[in-house]
């Protein structure tokens, strides 16, 4: 299935639709990701938000990321190079490509954006995955793999915050000095 998918996606070649891939590709950078997630910790600090720190858990997802490619021994579809931009970024080489970085950053900050309709993050994902394998960069299942650490990470992440918020005013317990 892995192999369909990819053949598919290299079907359309042109000079466009690889600067386009390049372009969104940027987007699940270490680099570019790590840069979102301190400024949006920062802002909720700002903010006095007791979930401040729950951007930063991008990094979180990033270490279990690489522990996971040098874990499970996939090697990555054979990438044109023509495709590629060539844009000077930090690359490790790594046992495996799964599941794709990229993909699980991208999986992990699309999904904290609340404020975003559900639609665009979808669509937007949805362009990060079929770039990615379009580029070659990762098999179908790597992109899945992201996705779902990603988006698991967040819900570890957000059950974790929502424990540590102490419950509304209005929800406490009358005491028990009430009832007596």
């Amino acid at each position: 299935m892995d192999r369909a998918l990819l053949e598919i996606s290299q079907i359309p070649q042109s000079r466009g639709l690889d600067l386009v891939a390049n372009l969104v590709s940027v987007l699940g950078q270490a680099e570019v990701t790590g840069t979102v997630a301190v400024g949006m910790a920062l802002a909720r600090l700002r903010h006095r938000r007791r979930d401040w720190w729950l951007p930063l858990g991008v990094l979180a997802v990033t270490v279990v990321e690489l522990a996971l490619k040098q874990i499970v021994a996939q090697p990555g579809p054979v990438r044109d190079a023509s495709r590629s931009a060539g844009l000077p970024f930090l690359t490790l080489e790594l046992r495996g490509a799964f599941p794709s970085g990229h993909i699980a950053r991208l999986a992990y900050l699309a999904a904290m954006w609340d404020v975003i309709p559900s639609w665009v993050r979808v669509s937007g994902m949805v362009l990060a995955v079929a770039t990615t394998v379009y580029l070659a960069a990762h098999w179908p299942s790597d992109a899945l793999g992201g996705i779902l650490l990603g988006v698991g990470a967040l819900r570890l992440f957000r059950a974790i915050a929502t424990g540590m918020t102490p419950p509304a005013p209005w929800r406490r317990k009358a005491p028990d000095s009430m009832n007596t």
